[in-house]
């Protein structure tokens, strides 16, 4: 409703900043283009879905005082009567926000944070894209940081590829030797004639990355090697792997072979059979199916 030459504030929002718009804009598009939005995006400042900005508010009632569009102009004397009627609309709509002291504040806030053109925003993104882009290089060289490209955080969850060997393993009757490239070295090095390494805890979603794969290229000629998943919860070991006298990819199901739902947490033990004898892993790793 609009009478004294502005607007006046009646409990509904939406008629009040429609009669705001349609004096300098006309329609929500012209009014969109010169705020720097989508169109969408002043429909939900006036149909109440989205919180009314202070500064939108206050650069709307710039213009409509303006009549930029119409060559009119509002008198000196009914900007305070104006100012009155915004200043109801803070108050019930704009929660946390101060009132407008005079005309002057008005125009400060209309001008605060102004939202960048969309050229703009891309280049500002771009350029911030550069910059991440540009330190992770740098790190990388610096030896910072590591990337693994077989590691996927989507798809994997623990991994471990030793290039070089990256987990904390307890090695209490066996040891990992690292050697050139991908892969450790487990060698027998216990009193008796077999050994074993253990991981870290491990703790997983098992149903998210069930998954437990091992890659084994060498096995030495009168030696085996078994994994076992140790449950921390219970102290219970089953063996999945048991016996193996041979190079080979293995993937185990964790859900199927321990009866696990849920999360649980768990320690790879690796037993390796025969005197001084070794195998050689290339990857260790839990993923999803």
């Amino acid at each position: 409703m609009e009478r004294r030459g502005f607007p006046q504030y009646k409990d509904d929002l939406g008629c009040f900043l429609e009669d705001l718009r349609v004096g300098p804009f006309k329609n929500r598009t012209r009014a969109a283009e010169a705020y720097g939005v989508n169109p969408s995006t002043i429909l939900r400042y006036e149909d109440g879905t989205t919180a009314l900005p202070l500064r939108y508010l206050a650069w709307l009632a710039i213009h409509y005082a303006k009549r930029k569009e119409t060559g009119e102009q509002l008198a000196d004397e009914q900007q305070q009567g104006f100012l009155d009627e915004l200043n109801k609309v803070v108050s019930e709509c704009c929660p946390g926000e101060q009132p407008f002291r005079d005309w002057g504040d008005v125009k400060r806030r209309a001008k605060r944070s102004p939202r960048p053109s969309l050229p703009l925003v891309m280049l500002i993104t771009v350029l911030l894209v550069a910059i991440v882009v540009a330190l992770i290089a740098l790190f990388l060289v610096a030896g910072v940081i590591s990337w693994n490209p077989l590691l996927s955080s989507k798809t994997t969850i623990w991994q471990e590829s030793f290039d070089p060997i990256q987990k904390a393993w307890d090695q209490p009757s066996a040891r990992w030797e690292d050697i050139e490239g991908r892969g450790a070295v487990l060698v027998e090095s216990g009193p008796d004639n077999f050994g074993k390494v253990e991981s870290e805890t491990i703790r997983v979603d098992i149903q998210s990355h069930p998954i437990l794969k091992v890659d084994v290229s060498k096995v030495d000629l009168h030696a085996c090697y078994s994994v076992q998943i140790l449950d921390k919860e219970t102290e219970t070991a089953k063996t999945v792997i048991e016996n193996e006298e041979g190079p080979g990819v293995h993937t185990i199901s964790l859900a199927e072979e321990m009866d696990w739902q849920g999360s649980h947490s768990f320690t790879i033990n690796i037993w390796i059979s025969g005197e001084g004898k070794s195998a050689i892993f290339d990857l260790i790793s839990i993923e999803a199916e």
